[in-house]
Parts: structure tokens; sequence; C-alpha cells
């Protein structure tokens, strides 16, 4: 098993353009995505079957329209826990 942080947003601020260029084209992301935080849990066995679906603890309590509304866009194979840090915990490893 492994964990990892996953960041919502990459390099907030910054951008990739040929040096020298006199107009560089930000793309904006959504208001505080650059701030949000989440543990991806991946666990792998020896022999490749799959036990275990791949988990994202996220920040927050998972309530509230928005986040329902977000979380239909998961692929359902992933599952998505709410966690006060959004970080692995006993209570999130367990379940």
């Amino acid at each position: 098993m492994d964990q990892t942080p996953l960041a919502f947003e990459f390099l907030s601020g910054q951008t990739y353009e040929a040096t020298g260029l006199k107009t560089v084209w930000v793309k904006g992301g959504m208001g505080g995505w650059d701030k949000r935080q989440a543990t991806l849990h991946i666990t792998i066995f020896a022999d490749s079957e799959m036990r275990l679906e791949p988990r994202i603890s996220c920040k927050g309590k998972g309530t509230g329209a928005n986040i329902l509304r977000e979380m239909q866009l998961y692929d359902p194979r992933v599952g998505v826990k709410f966690n006060p840090t959004g970080y692995a915990n006993s209570d999130n490893m367990v379940q």
C-alpha cells in the first residue's frame, strides 16, 4: 500500500511557454483549488489481483450541493471519503 498527496491544481501562478514571448495565456483555475488537498491510497498485491479499490481521502465534511455535484464526476471504481484533514488516519484505514 502507498499513499501520495494529491493536489487539485499544480503550479499555481506559473505557466509553460517559450522564453521571449510577449503574450502568455493563462488558464484560470477554480477559486480555492490551489488550497484543496487530498491523499490517494493505492494497494497493489503481488499476484496482481484487484482486491481493494483506490481511495481518495479529501479534506472536509463531504456535504453541500457543490460537493455532491462534484462527486457525480468521480469514477465509480474509486472510493472517496472525507475527513477533517484530508490525510490518512486510523479511521479511514479501517474503512
